[in-house]
């Protein structure tokens, strides 16, 4: 799947401008989906020097990731378009419908749950 990852309020607690803390568990969450073969794309509203500090944060703290706001280049292809929305197959976001679990070993337990689902319907 290509998952797409809000920052401020998923990954880390809302602080803008400033970095809040990091989301208990989110580096083992998110390098582990990485690493199941999951494509993630992290996406952010912040721009310019403040989109290079979510950058910087991420790579310090050792998240792995595709591509910070921007789509894959095989949907910008498929879709002969690179739309302003992220294109994936899952969004985690804070400002989701529901309550975003704060631990994301849950949020990997929703995953999981989300992936079963849709995999039957193939």
């Amino acid at each position: 799947m290509v998952i797409s990852i809000d920052f401020d309020g998923t990954i880390v607690e809302n602080a803008y401008p400033g970095i809040g803390r990091l989301k208990p568990n989110a580096v083992a969450v998110i390098n582990r989906l990485k690493e199941e073969g999951h494509q993630i794309i992290i996406n952010t509203c912040r721009s310019g020097i403040f989109e290079g500090n979510a950058y910087s944060f991420l790579n310090a703290v050792g998240i792995e990731y595709d591509y910070i706001n921007s789509n894959l280049p095989d949907r910008i292809e498929y879709y002969k378009a690179d739309t302003r929305k992220i294109s994936a197959d899952l969004y985690i976001d804070d400002k989701d419908l529901f309550e975003l679990p704060e631990d994301w070993e849950d949020i990997y337990k929703l995953i999981k749950k989300y992936e079963k689902r849709t995999s039957s319907k193939v």
